[in-house]
């Protein structure tokens, strides 16, 4: 959960739209469920794409501002 938490951090200073947007616990549970599966830098990096991807969905979905701010897992500031 430490990840998803510093994962969405990085990510709400960089989408205003992400305090609008929840993440369903089915999804956060799949999320870590495969993420357990992998190795830490692999775990950390699938639970960091899974988010970003579905924070751009959700864009795309309600028409909201899309700006490409992916950025590698080990690459996210603690700020």
């Amino acid at each position: 959960m430490e990840t998803i938490d510093k994962t969405l951090k990085y990510y709400s200073k960089k989408l205003n739209y992400i305090k609008t947007i929840e993440l369903p616990k089915e999804i956060i549970d799949d999320i870590i469920k495969r993420a357990d599966n992998m190795s830490g830098c692999f775990g950390a990096d699938y639970i960091n794409h899974k988010i970003y991807t579905y924070l751009i969905e959700c864009a795309y979905d309600n028409d909201l501002e899309c700006v490409d701010c992916y950025v590698n897992y080990e690459d996210i500031e603690e700020n």
